[in-house]
């Protein structure tokens, strides 16, 4: 999973609906959908709970598990963005003394 996923399933998380989330990104939904399920099955767990039609329409939330995999996702991100920052820093220290 990188960036594209983790903002598709924000913006899932965030506007209630995989349709809405696709639209918002300009994404095929046929095409998404089948990287989502790829995603479900090398992760061995659900991420999203759709609930079909009905008097407003569908939703699609993501599981507990989907929240928990987005979590992790910013907090690995976190992470990895201040190690990379303090790396570019010394990269460029050492550029300077070129």
């Amino acid at each position: 999973m990188g960036d594209g996923k983790y903002h598709l399933l924000k913006a899932i998380e965030n506007e209630g609906s995989l349709m809405a989330a696709i639209e918002k990104q300009n994404l095929d939904y046929r095409r998404t959908w089948g990287n989502l399920k790829k995603i479900e099955k090398t992760l061995g767990f659900p991420l999203l709970e759709k609930t079909r039609g009905g008097k407003d329409g569908g939703k699609t939330v993501l599981t507990k598990d989907g929240k928990k995999l987005l979590l992790a996702f910013e907090n690995f991100h976190g992470k990895m963005d201040k190690i990379f920052n303090e790396a570019f820093i010394e990269f460029h220290m050492i550029l300077q003394m070129v």
